[in-house]
């Protein structure tokens, strides 16, 4: 994930405040991802701490739809930039699935 980000920063030359906030939803990302489980294990077994969690997990979430809209400013110049419109841009989805299914296939 940090190499995607920093590929990311490069290519679309983001600011210093956009390139921080980046880096701290990589860090509350790799935190839930390898130590959150094991730190907050009994919050599983009250309300409370269900509800604790919860809010957690949401408040992350909000955090990155936040920037996710901040950054479709960048990724639409980019877009742009290249030509791409929604259409070719789904056309070109579509057919990656369809290679990758195909190529799932051959693979079983």
């Amino acid at each position: 994930m940090g190499n995607f980000i920093n590929e990311v920063k490069q290519n679309y030359s983001l600011n210093s405040e956009i390139v921080d906030q980046l880096n701290k939803i990589l860090c509350i990302r790799n935190y839930l991802a390898h130590k959150y489980f094991k730190l907050h294990i009994e919050k599983f077994y009250s309300e409370i701490g269900q509800i604790e969690m919860i809010k957690y997990f949401c408040d992350f979430i909000d955090d990155t739809e936040l920037l996710d809209e901040r950054l479709k400013e960048y990724y639409t110049k980019y877009t742009d930039k290249l030509g791409l419109t929604k259409e070719k841009i789904e056309q070109l989805v579509v057919k990656m699935k369809e290679q990758e299914l195909r190529r799932t296939a051959v693979n079983e």
